[in-house]
């Protein structure tokens, strides 16, 4: 959310997040029959120490990067033991948690819980817009579930297992096919480019390393790194850091300790751009060789800024780029740059602010 509460101040509560699921139930446990104890001592004090830790719980899932639908039986448990307007903004987290576990009916029902404590004064006002956001992706997803009852695949001569389908409406779909866990991880994939005459599969994981010698950061995953898989017998092959394959010669490698991304390749599959070191860099092809890394320039890389991800139109004359700068509205804006009329560099930078469009 944009505005914060004083809720996010329990999250120093030292709870790990990586126990195991039979500790997590001892643990809940535990604090349930404690807190129950507590009511009918008429304790009530007590009570709400344990409901505190329950929801603590419940925040320490909701904002990590991994099980964070763990969250939503804390937050009920929770729940159980406050009054409805003791802490308001547990209603906002049993909405997204309940939108995280889709089930959408009820957490709208949690939203509109949640807007009936705000005020008609500016603050109120922005929380209402920011709220009926996700309602309106709560009944843009049960729109999809509702679709999803009736499955177009079910008289395929050959149905395809660990399927998504995604409706573009009553009757065209997008199936998304898994890939497997020689792919994916528990950790966070993503950003996949198909190349070399989809032979090559280059993506961004936060996996540790193959010889696993990094550290965790805060968020309990690992730096960025480039993996490869390559495509043999109609199988995609164990993937393997691009320091180890030779798919882009010698110019990229994953260093140690920092990050390591791709995040666009273009149609041509001759433009490559990466992102280490708070920067965003290209590589271009020339037949079948990959030039060294180029860094874009000061005006691309602010040194006041953060850039993250960036791409090129398809005519290679204007780059969009994501950057979190002090010009910017706030947080993260799309800016763009020109070439110049000689066909290199930027003319100029424009800022232009980021709509969410929700039919």
């Amino acid at each position: 959310m944009k505005f914060f509460y004083s809720i996010l101040i329990i999250l120093i509560f030292p709870i790990s997040l990586f126990a195991q699921d039979k500790a997590d139930k001892k643990y809940e446990k535990d604090i349930y029959q404690k807190a129950n104890e507590q009511m009918y001592e008429e304790n009530y004090t007590g009570a709400q120490e344990s409901y505190l830790k329950l929801l603590e719980t419940g925040l320490s899932y909701f904002f990590a990067s991994t099980d964070r639908g763990k969250s939503l039986k804390y937050f009920e448990l929770a729940k159980q033991f406050s009054r409805p307007d003791t802490l308001v903004e547990l209603f906002y987290y049993l909405g997204r948690s309940y939108q995280l576990n889709s089930d959408f009916e009820t957490a709208v029902k949690n939203y509109e819980k949640f807007k009936s404590f705000f005020k008609n004064n500016k603050t109120g006002r922005e929380m209402t817009e920011e709220i009926d956001g996700y309602v309106r992706m709560c009944q843009h997803g049960q729109y999809h579930l509702n679709l999803f009852a009736q499955d177009p695949l079910e008289n395929s001569d050959s149905p395809i297992k660990d399927l998504t389908k995604y409706f573009m409406n009553d009757s065209v779909f997008v199936a998304i096919e898994n890939l497997g866990k020689k792919i994916n991880s528990q950790y966070a994939d993503y950003t996949p480019l198909i190349l070399n005459n989809k032979t090559y599969l280059a993506f961004t994981s936060r996996r540790n390393r193959i010889d696993g010698e990094s550290n965790q950061l805060f968020d309990g995953q690992y730096f960025e790194k480039i993996l490869v898989s390559r495509k043999a017998e109609g199988e995609w092959k164990q993937p393997v850091e691009v320091n180890y394959s030779s798919v882009f010669g010698q110019a990229l490698k994953n260093p140690e300790n920092d990050h390591n991304a791709v995040i666009y390749l273009n149609q041509d599959e001759n433009i490559l751009l990466t992102y280490s070191n708070n920067k965003i860099y290209q590589l271009n092809r020339v037949g079948d060789n990959w030039s060294s890394l180029m860094d874009l320039g000061e005006e691309i890389n602010s040194s006041d800024g953060l850039q993250s991800s960036a791409a090129i139109s398809n005519d290679g004359n204007t780059i969009f780029i994501v950057s979190e700068r002090k010009e910017g509205f706030g947080g993260r804006d799309i800016y763009y740059a020109e070439k110049n009329s000689d066909g290199s560099g930027v003319d100029q930078k424009y800022n232009r602010r980021v709509e969410i469009l929700v039919n």
